[in-house]
This record gives C-alpha cells, structure tokens and sequence, in this order.
C-alpha cells in the first residue's frame, strides 16, 4: 500500500474522505467479503445483495474510518487484501463458478474495488498509477 506517510495518509480525497479513510473502507469491504466467503463454504449461506444498504453502510463507518490512524489503517487494508485474496484463490471451482454465474463479481475479484480508490489516492498524491 502506502506505507505509513502520516501526510500522505492525511490527504483530503475529492469526496471529502482522506487516504486512510479510504484505506479503511478497502479494508472493511474485503473483510464483508471474507465473512460472505466463509459463510458460503462453512454454513452453506448465499450471499444477498443489499445494493440498498451499500451508501448507508459506508455513511455509518466514515467516522470510525476518519478516526483510524494513518499507518492502522494501510496495515488493515493489506492485512484484509491478504486474507481475503487467500480465500477467493483456495475456493472450490465450483463455488467461484455459482458466485460468477450468480453476479457476485466482486466475491471473486476484489481488484475492480480496490483499483477505483488506488485511482482516486494516487490522483490525490499527484503520483503515477501504481498498475
């Protein structure tokens, strides 16, 4: 990620969030994944959408979000892309397929996430894409 830059993790995002915010919301969204994933391998639990949630969730966990320290943050992030992209590689084929045929994209490849807000914190610091 972005090591722990106290500045560079403090920028201010277009949307009003910083870098570490930001951060902690990849962090929270790969940990909901990873719950999803181990209730459909453990318990046999499908997934549901709640696309009507999704901007409440978010609303509700800005200021825990805002409030995380810098380098807490970036660690969390990594720690979460780490566990999760573990989980999604060891799936059994045959529950990667129903998740793809079902529209649940984002269990399967968390990159289209992460990859809009890498997006939006490199334009903040001004620096190259990191792809």
């Amino acid at each position: 990620m972005l090591g722990d830059s106290n500045v560079a993790l403090a920028t201010p995002l277009t949307n009003g969030w910083t870098v570490a915010a930001t951060l902690a919301h990849i962090a929270f969204w790969d940990r909901f994944t990873l719950a999803r994933w181990r209730r459909l391998s453990e318990q046999g639990v499908r997934p549901v959408r709640v696309p009507d949630l999704l901007d409440l969730m978010n609303e509700t966990a800005l200021p825990q979000w805002m409030a995380l320290a810098g380098a807490e943050a970036s660690r969390q992030a990594l720690e979460a892309a780490e566990a999760v992209d573990e989980v999604i590689s060891a799936a059994p084929i045959e529950l990667a397929h129903e998740m793809a045929q079902s529209g649940f994209d984002g269990m399967l490849d968390r990159s289209t996430h992460r990859g809009r807000h890498m997006a939006e914190i490199e334009s903040a610091l001004g620096i190259e894409s990191m792809e």
